[in-house]
């Protein structure tokens, strides 16, 4: 039988053994595969973090920060935070549920990429 928290708790994906104890124990997993903008450009990024998180039932993606300014001034800069936002989706959108998570706002995806609402903790 589950303990209570199990199903509230995340581990955070700094650690290189995260991934592990989080099957372990059951928990949910926070993945940084995509905090550092750059790595949303590289195409071995969303495989790598597939096989991270394989068998992994509640996941997290920390969505890239820093250096983003998503209530910018200059539409230019705007623009890059609202790219990489979208990006950080996109991948978020090819998990069956995963919340993305910013400094500045959490999204729920279901399974198909489509924002529902309906989603527990939306």
């Amino acid at each position: 039988m589950a303990h209570p928290l199990q199903e509230k708790l995340h581990i955070s994906g700094t650690d290189s053994r995260a991934a592990a104890l989080t099957r372990q124990w059951r928990l949910g997993y926070e993945t940084i595969a995509f905090s550092y903008a750059p790595l949303l450009d590289d195409p071995s990024s969303l495989p790598r973090a597939r096989e991270d998180t394989a068998g992994i039932g509640r996941l997290w993606l920390h969505a890239p920060f820093a250096e983003l300014t998503p209530c910018a001034i200059d539409p230019l800069v705007r623009d890059v935070a609202h790219r990489r936002f979208r990006q950080a989706l996109e991948a978020a959108a090819s998990s069956p549920t995963c919340t993305t998570r910013s400094g500045t706002w959490s999204s729920r995806y279901c399974s198909g990429g489509n924002f529902c609402g309906r989603c527990p903790g939306t």
